[in-house]
């Protein structure tokens, strides 16, 4: 499932509102909106997902449709590390999990 599909179903099962979000994520809901419609030509940065995943109290990984399964199998980006750490304050991910590298 597409990120702006996601973030609209969470969002909706959060009982959220695009104006609630936006305050909770420090977004405007202007660019709420627009992300869930897919009227944004250019992918949300790493920044606007970790304040919507912290906003909505999921893991980033969860909006992205990351596959925890093939996890360990990957190289660890820089990228990967930040979205890690959101999931560990969220409690997303035990700490067993956390890869070498």
């Amino acid at each position: 499932m597409f990120f702006t599909l996601k973030l609209k179903q969470y969002r909706k099962l959060k009982g959220l509102t695009q104006d609630e979000l936006a305050a909770k994520s420090g977004l405007s809901q202007q660019y709420i909106a627009e992300i869930e419609k897919n009227e944004r030509s250019k992918s949300p940065t790493l920044d606007t997902i970790a304040k919507l995943s912290l906003a909505l109290e999921v893991c980033p990984y969860v909006l992205v449709d990351y596959d925890k399964d093939k996890y360990c199998k990957i190289c660890v980006s820089s990228c990967t590390k930040i979205l890690l750490i959101i999931c560990l304050l969220l409690h997303e991910i035990p700490m067993g999990f956390l890869p070498i590298g």
